[in-house]
């Protein structure tokens, strides 16, 4: 989450996004899908890395997208030897 994100979240009074965090993972677990907490990705979200605060560059998109693909696999029930290969992109 971006520090303007965070700060966002802070100010308003009523925010609900931790309840929504729950409440997404809960579905993901009734349906099955696998859920990836995007904090836990070893990647660096900051505000550099958007266009506006939900919209990744796409450079910054195609380099944080191998770790999250691997994390599906691997937080799903069938095992998978996949790996998606994360190249920096220069």
């Amino acid at each position: 989450m971006t520090a303007q994100c965070t700060e966002t979240e802070r100010l308003i009074a009523d925010s609900r996004y931790g309840q929504f965090d729950d409440y997404i993972q809960g579905v993901a677990k009734t349906f099955s899908v696998p859920f990836v907490e995007f904090r836990t990705l070893p990647y660096e979200f900051d505000d550099s890395r958007f266009y506006i605060q939900d919209h990744m560059t796409g450079d910054d998109a195609a380099e944080v997208c191998p770790w999250s693909l691997n994390a599906v696999l691997a937080s799903g029930k069938r095992s998978s030897q996949a790996t998606i290969s994360n190249q920096s992109r220069s």
